[in-house]
């Protein structure tokens, strides 16, 4: 990938804020020069390497830099624990600290499998470490070219604010979509509400790229609206199901002001393109030109370009090719797709399917909630029952709101929809990634 070649229609302009400085794209390709000559210097030739960073210039720099110089990058972010057995079947050769500004070279055997294939060809590419369902660790194994190709479609040149972490593939989506278009990324120190609001209102942002359960949690900040921040124009949302009731308060609080997009990709697939209802984001058009999609079982499968290459995992690697399973739950309108929920979300109830989503919606409407989180266990009569961990602004006693909430939902849910057990806590219900905590 040759930045400078993309980057010379906007060397003038803001290419990322970071901690309250202004970089241009002229600065920012400075450093990236910099950290090309180090990685001459110190490693002479492309070799997978694990890149520790955030959104920061630094950070950014030296994701351009390995990109340019086809390596293949596995990211992570500083606080991220390791696991050594995925380095070593990657052939992890080295390790950079974005921040320190280091190398570290790593004993590891020689690349082999797919990472050996993109470093012959000089392609170059992203790994991205995750559990998924299973909860067995793995890398996921992108061709740079194939995962970059879809950015060449962002035009429009935003504002855009850098919550997403580094280390995933929307935060990656985040960054490359607004280089591309030559837009401005903006940085944060911290991911809490009012630091998040304070550098909307203060840098002036124009896209705030985040998930329904933070959505949540701002939307109980007064200054969560249009006069405080006047300069958002666009809202996305993704990484998680977006239930009814988050959706119809932010449509609410910001009116026509603000457009809400729900976005919508995996780790295996990216971010892929596509447009929301105007009148009702939760459904969504697939573009043709870039992902095809079938429905089977009431599963959504989908083919693109820009799907992974393989798995690796501790013991072995698995090519992956064709149609990719995302295992949602959707229903079809057309051309239209509304994503229900992760098949292994589903509560199955004596035979009756319970989409948490649902549930979810309209306990949040109770008073003095702010998050719900509704999962199903396992019934030796039922097969599973719904239970619900719930975040209270001001705690009560259990049995009382347990009588409560059964009360409250008796007319809005089937009977076998209803919270049979129920879990209250005054902190976030919310994964490191910002999206609900469904795992035991």
């Amino acid at each position: 990938m040759n930045f400078d070649f993309l980057f010379k229609s906007f060397l003038s302009s803001d290419a990322v804020v970071d901690r309250g400085v202004v970089y241009s794209y002229s600065n920012l390709l400075e450093i990236v020069h910099s950290k090309q000559r180090q990685l001459i210097a110190e490693l002479s030739e492309p070799i997978p390497v694990v890149l520790l960073a955030d959104f920061s210039v630094s950070g950014i720099a030296w994701l351009l830099a390995l990109l340019s110089k086809n390596y293949v990058v596995l990211l992570q972010t500083p606080q991220a624990e390791h696991n050594p057995s995925l380095l070593q079947r990657a052939g992890i050769q080295a390790l950079i600290n974005a921040e320190e500004n280091n190398i570290t070279k790593i004993n590891a055997p020689t690349p082999s499998g797919v990472v050996a294939s993109l470093l012959e060809q000089g392609d170059g590419g992203i790994l991205l470490l995750s559990s998924g369902t299973t909860g067995h660790a793995k890398l996921i194994v992108h061709a740079a070219s194939r995962l970059m190709s879809k950015y060449s479609q962002s035009k429009k040149s935003y504002r855009t604010l850098g919550f997403l972490l580094f280390d995933h593939i929307a935060g990656f989506d985040t960054l490359m979509y607004t280089l591309h278009a030559g837009g401005t990324l903006v940085t944060l120190p911290n991911r809490q509400t009012n630091t998040v609001l304070e550098a909307l209102h203060h840098f002036r942002v124009n896209v705030l790229p985040t998930t329904p359960s933070f959505i949540n949690l701002l939307l109980f900040e007064e200054l969560f609206n249009s006069s405080y921040l006047p300069n958002l124009k666009i809202i996305t949302f993704g990484s998680e199901r977006m239930n009814a009731f988050t959706l119809n308060r932010l449509l609410e609080r910001f009116g026509d002001a603000v457009r809400c997009e729900q976005k919508y990709g995996l780790t295996e697939l990216g971010s892929l393109v596509l447009k929301s209802k105007p009148n009702d984001p939760s459904w969504i058009q697939l573009d043709s030109r870039f992902a095809l999609w079938k429905v089977e079982n009431n599963q959504l499968f989908i083919k693109t370009n820009t799907s992974l290459l393989a798995y690796i995992y501790p013991d072995k690697e698995e090519l992956c090719e064709g149609w990719f399973n995302t295992e949602d739950q959707v229903i079809v309108d057309g051309d239209w797709l509304k994503i229900l929920g992760r098949r292994t979300d589903i509560i199955n109830v004596g035979g009756q399917k319970v989409y948490p989503a649902e549930v979810e919606a309209i306990v949040q409407s109770m008073p003095n909630v702010l998050q719900v989180v509704v999962q199903g266990v396992a019934h030796p009569l039922m097969g599973q029952v719904v239970t619900a961990s719930i975040q209270l602004a001001e705690m009560e006693e259990e049995a009382a709101f347990r009588s409560k909430l059964r009360l409250f939902c008796k007319d809005k849910l089937l009977s076998y929809k209803i919270p049979v057990s129920i879990k209250l806590s005054l902190l976030p219900l919310m994964s490191e990634r910002f999206k609900a905590q469904r795992k035991a």
